[in-house]
């Protein structure tokens, strides 16, 4: 992911490594609002970057190793978390770092995952097929919006909807997951 150099100099870059905590995210949250606004970035990109950081972070304090600490008396050892900002002239790149142990733990609503033989299609008709696609696609389809009667659950769907780019990566250095987004400005 990156954004083509900058035309007024070389891009503007913040290094975070922090306690994962949610207060520590509220730090963060203050740090790059300042960050960005000194670099001329406008109020409502500034807000965009903030929620999308907020949640990132929020992220990876609850289910990449921090057991969702409020304070640093709260965690189990010294776990940290770590972002990067990268501001260009044209957008803004954001990585997000944990100490997870790259487990997932999937929402306690999320469609089970069915077992799927392909062997199992030779025997059905064409219509038949069509159906269990058909089923499928439309149980696959009410799993990408979260549910709006819940309390939880609905803030990597935000970030998906506010950045142009979106990926997950297992960390090569240690263990848990780097998620990286990248927003170009006026492409909504």
């Amino acid at each position: 992911m990156r954004l083509p150099a900058r035309a007024d100099g070389p891009p503007r870059e913040l290094v975070l490594e922090l306690p994962a905590t949610h207060g520590a995210v509220r730090q963060a949250r203050a740090v790059v609002r300042s960050f960005a606004r000194t670099d001329g970035v406008a109020s409502d990109e500034v807000d965009r970057i903030a929620l999308v950081l907020t949640e990132l972070l929020g992220n990876a304090v609850d289910h990449g190793g921090g057991g969702a600490a409020m304070t640093t008396g709260d965690l189990d050892g010294d776990v940290r978390m770590r972002f990067r900002l990268e501001l260009e002239a044209q957008g803004w790149i954001l990585e997000v770092s944990d100490d997870g142990l790259g487990g997932v733990t999937p929402h306690p609503k999320a469609a089970p995952a069915a077992e799927f033989d392909p062997a199992s299609l030779l025997e059905m008709s064409e219509e038949e097929v069509a159906a269990a696609l058909e089923a499928k696609l439309h149980q696959a389809e009410e799993h990408l919006v979260p549910d709006v009667e819940d309390e939880r659950g609905r803030g990597f769907f935000l970030v998906r909807e506010m950045v142009d780019e979106l990926e997950v990566v297992e960390r090569e250095d240690a263990p848990g997951r780097t998620v990286r987004v990248a927003r170009l400005y006026g492409v909504d």
